[in-house]
């Protein structure tokens, strides 16, 4: 099965979150060494909402239902617009406005392996070095 994309526009209201995950190892007289957590650690998570007709929601629902959060597929952020990345939707919600008119919240999370179109799981590491762990000072 090929990965399917995601194609609709989010509204004005999306936002792009970080959070590293790092592995951090407590010595004595405050100090640590902390370093990522394995490979591609600092992946973005978008929560955005899509102001759709009703046409639009049951298309999206379906999509999104389809890939019951645990699916992947591609999606172009609005921050690049170009580069698509691949992502799952593991929440979303819909919000009835008025007149046949919807706002479905969804939250996306980037993917960080490789999916194989025949539908087998890969993954694959990134091209970079992991920085040398460093002593710092946490107090």
């Amino acid at each position: 099965m090929a990965i399917r994309e995601f194609t609709w526009i989010p509204s004005s209201s999306s936002s792009k979150s970080h959070q590293p995950r790092i592995k951090k190892i407590q010595f004595g007289n405050g100090f640590a060494q902390m370093r990522p957590d394995g490979m591609s650690s600092d992946l973005e998570s978008w929560e955005m909402d899509f102001d759709v007709p009703d046409l639009d929601k049951r298309a999206i629902e379906t999509f999104l239902a389809e890939h019951r959060g645990c699916l992947v597929f591609y999606w172009m952020s609005p921050e690049t617009g170009s580069d698509k990345k691949q992502y799952t939707c593991p929440k979303w919600k819909v919000n009835f406005i008025g007149a046949g008119n919807y706002s479905v919240s969804a939250s996306f999370e980037e993917w960080p392996g490789l999916i194989l179109e025949r539908g087998g799981v890969e993954m694959l590491p990134d091209l970079e070095m992991l920085p040398d762990l460093e002593m710092v000072n946490v107090n």
